[in-house]
């Protein structure tokens, strides 16, 4: 099985620095997004990833493509890891719609079933990320079962990805576009998440503190 998973967030666009939103629409990295793929790269480059996967978007293909390059890896595409689809908000400004950062982040864990603003339901969301997983972790069980793997997602499907595996709730997890969440696995416990920004000796001190609380292990056959 998988050992270790880390995801990043596609870094910053052109439609980002306008207030645009643009959750599965086209929108290009700026060249502040390009040097923080780079960072990424970089902060990335001690943890000898295996693998990377990536949704299909051009800010996530192009995010993913400079990270892959510089860590001379190939890059895996998957039409699951897009963006939630954002509806009518689409292509419009804060100004345009009166929504605040905050106040569209409070959408994160609504719409189940009929979303407001025409957003993608959670329920075909948390489909894809279903099908995605279960794919991901049958494949890497048979063929890469020690492999260190890499998504490169966007804010809210990241996140998603990360409540599904921990067995949680529709819970927004933060990911700056320079920071990199880590999820450490093993046989019993559902996965450890943290910031890679911590050293491997903390990631593992929390991990073994985790394992031993045994009333909150949950069995996920991943």
């Amino acid at each position: 099985m998988v050992k270790e998973l880390y995801s990043v967030t596609n870094t910053s666009t052109l439609e980002d620095e306008k207030g645009v939103y643009h959750n599965s629409k086209c929108a290009v990295l700026s060249e502040k997004g390009r040097e923080q793929a780079v960072s990424l790269a970089k902060l990335l480059e001690k943890e000898k990833i295996d693998l990377v996967l990536s949704g299909k978007l051009v800010r996530q293909s192009q995010t993913a493509e400079i990270i892959a390059n510089y860590l001379n890896l190939n890059v895996v595409f998957s039409p699951a890891l897009i963006e939630r689809a954002g509806g009518d908000l689409e292509g419009k400004t804060h100004k345009d719609t009166h929504l605040t950062l905050r106040s569209y982040l409070e959408l994160y864990g609504k719409g189940k079933k009929s979303p407001l603003y025409g957003m993608e339901s959670l329920n075909l969301v948390f489909n894809r990320i279903e099908n995605f997983s279960s794919k991901l972790f049958s494949y890497c069980t048979d063929y890469f079962p020690e492999q260190k793997i890499l998504i490169v997602g966007s804010r809210f499907i990241t996140s998603y990805l990360i409540n599904y595996l921990m067995d949680e709730k529709p819970i927004y997890h933060e990911q700056d576009p320079v920071a990199v969440h880590y999820l450490l696995f093993n046989e019993l416990a559902k996965p450890l998440v943290c910031n890679l920004n911590q050293s491997k000796l903390e990631r593992n001190l929390v991990a073994t503190s985790f394992q031993v609380q045994t009333s909150d292990i949950y069995t996920k056959n991943l």
